[in-house]
C-alpha cells in the first residue's frame, strides 16, 4: 500500500536542533529506514513541511514509521493512502460500476 506521509516539524523544538545538530542526518536516516520513493520540502502556512511517499505491506508498520518524526522533531504527522496511475488503472472498472449504481 502506497502511503503519503506529510510531516510538519515543531518549529520551536526544531530550531535549536538546526543550529546545533546535523538535522540532515536524522532526515536521511528516517527516509532510508522507510525506503521512501520521494521526499520533498516546502513551507505550508509558515511551517516546514515534508511530504514523503513510501510503500508498506501492512498498516502495523505505521507506528515504527511515524514515531521517529515525533521523537526527533516533535512533528505533526498526517498519513494518507494514495494511488499511483497503475493503482488507479486497476480501480477504474469498479468506479464505473459504482457510478452506474449510485450516480
Amino acid at each position: 500500500m502506497r502511503i503519503l506521509l506529510k510531516t510538519q516539524p515543531n518549529t520551536l523544538s526544531t530550531n535549536p536542533k538546526i543550529k546545533d545538530e546535523p538535522v540532515g542526518e536524522n532526515l536521511n536516516s528516517i527516509s532510508s529506514d522507510i525506503q521512501s520513493e520521494a521526499v520533498y520540502s516546502y513551507f505550508e502556512n509558515g511551517r516546514r513541511t515534508a511530504p514523503i511517499i513510501f510503500d508498506i505491506q501492512d498498516q502495523s508498520e505505521l507506528p515504527a514509521i511515524v514515531e521517529p518524526w515525533f521523537l526527533a522533531f516533535g512533528a505533526d504527522v498526517m498519513v494518507t493512502p494514495v494511488l499511483d496511475l497503475e493503482d488507479f488503472g486497476r480501480v477504474a472498472p469498479a468506479l464505473g460500476e459504482i457510478g452506474q449504481r449510485y450516480g
